[in-house]
């Protein structure tokens, strides 16, 4: 009898555990996903056949998120990009490093700054068009967004030249 008793006991502890680890893995899945927010996701139109993509990442996850690449389907090679200054020039470089977000923070991929650079567009993008982005952490996980296209936000701008 206490044989019995203890293997059902066992068993019910093992159940328990199983259970809680199950719901737990999709909590710790969503939370991956859900708490990096993107706002603002946008593109210029483009007039060759390369393009550049803009947005904010915002981390409201407990942990840094690291952006390490980004994909899309209407573009053969899409890397990320920034500008910097040397010696009174601007030029844009490849990251090697990922783009970390520290929790709390946000960063923001503009014009003259971070951006997502798209080379050998399959199509000319215009005012009106969507791009679809998918933003790669080094987690492995994946994000999907789209950019709405549309001719660049900050007044300033067309001081800077565009490149893109």
């Amino acid at each position: 009898m206490k044989l019995a008793h203890l293997t059902l006991t066992l068993l019910l502890v093992g159940s328990v555990l199983t259970i809680t680890q199950l719901k737990a893995e999709p909590e710790t899945q969503q939370t991956k996903t859900t708490k990096l927010h993107v706002e603002g996701a946008w593109a210029k139109p483009n007039y060759g056949p390369n393009g550049a993509a803009y947005f904010t990442l915002i981390n409201k996850n407990t942990r840094a998120r690291h952006l390490i690449g980004a994909a899309s389907k209407l573009s053969k090679r899409v890397e990320l990009h920034t500008h910097t200054h040397e010696e009174g020039v601007m030029k844009m470089r490849k990251l090697k490093a990922p783009v970390t977000i520290e929790p709390g923070t946000k960063i923001t991929f503009a014009p003259a700054g971070h951006h997502v650079m798209l080379f050998a567009l399959e199509k000319k993008l215009k005012e009106g068009d969507e791009l679809p982005l998918t933003l790669i952490f080094q987690d492995g996980s994946k994000q999907d967004i789209t950019a709405k296209v549309r001719k660049g936000a900050a007044n300033n701008e067309k001081h800077r030249g565009s490149h893109h």
